[in-house]
């Protein structure tokens, strides 16, 4: 067995100065606590050498994904117009299968958190974690969005959360500067203001009073014919005070 982040090495170093990471919330700690630890104490020994070398590549999608996300938000909250336009493609199915990975590796690693909901094919999973098979319909990525934009602290680089419906995980999100990814265990529907994109072909990421735009696409092999759609989020750098 070889240690394993459920929440990828890469991400925590991304997240913290390269040697610590601020982290608070995990089963173990006291609420409100926060703790500086080295990412490697974040991990556990839930997957063998082959497998936990298998997932490589969705670790690596996972830290530049929160890398360009972060600085994309960064860049759109100061008061000086960074950058100006910038664009950058992901694998959606690389990115969706990392969150699966991140959801199941919480489940595991934690005793006290909620197992996957009941009924899920394990098998099914595991096939298109490790072999890129696929899910049912309506399960996956959703990017979720506001219409006035959703809030986000500079000082918090990510947030995780998992979707305890009954005492089963239904899902779970990763937050980023404002965006949004939840992997749901089922179909999931917009509400009260929000907006829903399924396994999005882009997010839109606004400066407000300009037409700075940052655009990070995602690519879909097994969606190929589907209409395309986003998710378009509002940054006003009057009210970041950076």
């Amino acid at each position: 067995m070889s240690n394993e982040h459920w929440l990828s090495s890469g991400v925590l170093v991304e997240a913290g100065d390269g040697k610590v990471v601020r982290i608070g919330g995990l089963p173990w700690q006291r609420e409100g606590l926060i703790n500086e630890l080295p990412p490697r104490r974040l991990g556990s020994k839930i997957l063998c050498e082959r497998h936990n070398h298998a997932l490589s590549p969705l670790d690596s999608v996972a830290a530049h994904t929160f890398k360009l996300l972060d600085k994309f938000f960064f860049d759109q909250i100061s008061r000086r117009d960074i950058g100006g336009n910038e664009f950058d493609l992901l694998s959606g199915e690389h990115l969706e299968r990392w969150l699966l990975k991140m959801i199941w590796g919480a489940t595991a690693a934690f005793p006290t958190v909620p197992r996957l909901r009941a009924g899920i094919d394990h098998d099914a999973l595991a096939d298109y974690l490790f072999r890129d098979g696929g899910l049912p319909v309506g399960w996956g990525l959703y990017a979720k969005g506001l219409q006035t934009g959703r809030p986000s602290s500079p000082d918090q680089s990510l947030a995780v959360e998992l979707e305890n419906i009954d005492g089963e995980t239904w899902g779970g999100s990763l937050r980023i500067g404002g965006v949004d990814l939840y992997l749901s265990f089922g179909r999931l529907s917009g509400g009260g203001g929000a907006t829903v994109a399924y396994r999005p072909s882009a997010l839109f990421l606004d400066r407000t009073g300009t037409d700075n735009c940052k655009v990070v696409a995602l690519s879909w092999d097994q969606d190929a014919d589907t209409i395309a759609t986003a998710v378009r989020i509002g940054y006003d750098p009057k009210l970041s005070g950076l």
